[in-house]
């Protein structure tokens, strides 16, 4: 498993949204593994999302917690949860 992670001010596109990506902070755990506390936001229909963090340890766990946010984030927009987010 690689350690790598993509660097701040990057924009991804994950299932037809875009995902910006703000920060990365490296940190290390209790088990002395390098962890990486990632700041994002996340764009949908129109819909912007608030900044939100995830604290991950590679690239591949990056993209498998951004699939799983941009999936709920889906989901409340098409629920009609339009207080929580701003326009883009």
């Amino acid at each position: 498993m690689s350690t790598r992670i993509i660097v701040p001010g990057g924009e991804l596109q994950i299932g037809g949204c875009t995902v910006y990506i703000m920060n990365v902070v490296k940190k290390v755990n209790v088990f002395n593994q390098p962890r990486f506390l990632v700041s994002c936001i996340a764009e949908c229909y129109g819909k912007r999302s608030k900044q939100f963090l995830l604290d991950v340890g590679s690239n591949d766990e990056l993209l498998r917690m951004l699939k799983y946010e941009i999936s709920l984030f889906k989901l409340l927009i098409i629920g009609g949860s339009y207080e929580v987010y701003r326009a883009a």
